[in-house]
């Protein structure tokens, strides 16, 4: 697209990141929708929504080098404007169905699935471009958002009472298993004062505690190298000598390893919890200082290999690899503090980290049109000092008991 409309580098940016002023914008409303109506059906509507959005771009996109370039703008705001809802929604049913001692892996696992997908359009997305256009590949994706609608409505209910498909004895582990998590000693007075308060009073409740500062700087500083990452993965690589016919390739060799480390981390996790007996605070940490310390330094040894692709691509692959661990970290630690309020918590922390979706594309964009030599030291020096402030406050502040009943 960006070549046939001759986009700039600050347009390529500015139409990044106009999908995370929609994103942003639905965080919070999603939470507090699902109290409301439940996760189900606001993931279900939130679905349909960005399907349909994904369906209009390329109409929207016949405009986009006209004086109507806004209409192109609106289209990827309204994408953003459902997939907000996705992760409050999911994380709501989440603090439905899974029980205390799985939750890192079905957490993780879950959250495998935005990168398996991503892996998947990497794959795809070239060769239908190639073989019928880039427009299809918006339209293959659109209607594959819609018939999953249709699945979805018929095989998934809100809570375990409510699925005819789950014996009494899953119910009742279920239920007995999250009880036992209500019952750790948390943060009392919060969790007291925030018991039966409208959206407002709850939403500043949650804002008091230190816990969630916790997750939300840690989610800030993670996702703004993150999305830097996800939008201009192509382009580093190319600038690491990979030949543009094979970029689509490594791109998805990334996120496969993203998947397999993330669900390493969570089998890790969960292993010191259960077996070893470690506390779920500590094992938090741990996996928040691989993230963001792992991936740090990997970052910093780019700038050293840089005579050499193959090790080059496989200090950035490490990179990232660490960098997963975030996901057995402070994306776990949502239902771990506050399980009947993690759609509402994660809504909250994601509108938060939506804004390096926004300053993340623009601030590179300016430094790719500014720096033309050598301009991802600077990229990645910036993504370092904001990992080392996500690592001081998560190990600083974190916690993980129930504090929110």
């Amino acid at each position: 697209m960006a070549t046939d409309f001759n986009w700039s580098e600050m347009t390529q940016a500015a139409v990044l990141s106009s999908f995370f002023w929609g994103y942003m914008a639905t965080q919070i409303p999603s939470g507090l929708l699902c109290k409301k109506f439940g996760g189900r059906n606001v993931l279900l509507v939130g679905v349909v929504i960005w399907s349909i959005f994904t369906l209009l771009t390329p109409i929207a996109a016949k405009y986009a080098s006209t004086e109507y370039v806004a209409i192109f703008f609106a289209v990827r705001i309204g994408m953003g404007l459902g997939e907000g809802a996705n992760f409050p929604s999911a994380y709501h049913l989440c603090g439905q169905w899974v029980p205390k001692n799985e939750r890192t892996r079905l957490m993780t696992l879950i959250n495998s699935g935005t990168d398996f997908g991503t892996c998947t359009a990497m794959l795809l997305g070239p060769i239908m471009t190639l073989s019928m256009g880039w427009q299809y590949t918006f339209y293959h994706f659109g209607i594959m958002g819609l018939v999953w609608s249709v699945m979805f409505y018929y095989n998934v209910s809100e809570r375990p009472e409510d699925d005819p498909s789950t014996s009494q004895q899953e119910r009742e582990y279920i239920h007995f298993s999250n009880k036992e998590s209500d019952d750790d000693k948390g943060d009392t007075t919060v969790s007291d004062k925030l018991s039966g308060k409208s959206s407002a009073r709850t939403m500043f409740m949650l804002l008091s505690a230190k816990s969630v500062w916790a997750i939300i700087v840690a989610q800030t500083s993670y996702n703004f190298g993150w999305y830097i990452l996800l939008s201009y993965l192509p382009k580093i690589l190319l600038s690491l000598g990979i030949e543009f016919e094979k970029v689509g390739y490594f791109s998805m060799l990334s996120y496969l390893i993203v998947i397999i480390m993330s669900n390493v981390a969570a089998q890790i996790a969960d292993t010191l919890i259960v077996r070893i007996g470690w506390s779920v605070e500590k094992t938090r940490k741990l996996m928040g200082a691989i993230s963001f310390l792992g991936s740090s330094f990997f970052y910093f040894l780019l700038r050293f290999t840089l005579h050499d692709t193959a090790l080059s691509v496989f200090i950035l692959c490490c990179g990232i690899g660490c960098g997963s661990f975030c996901k057995a970290g402070y994306l776990s630690n949502y239902v771990d503090i506050a399980p009947k309020y993690a759609g509402i918590l994660f809504g909250l922390a994601n509108t938060f980290a939506s804004i390096p979706g926004i300053a993340g594309p623009l601030v590179t964009g300016m430094i790719l049109h500014h720096y033309p030599v050598d301009p991802w030291h600077v990229v990645f020096n910036i993504i370092i000092c904001s990992n080392l402030i996500g690592a001081f406050v998560w190990q600083t502040s974190a916690k993980g008991t129930t504090q929110f009943h």
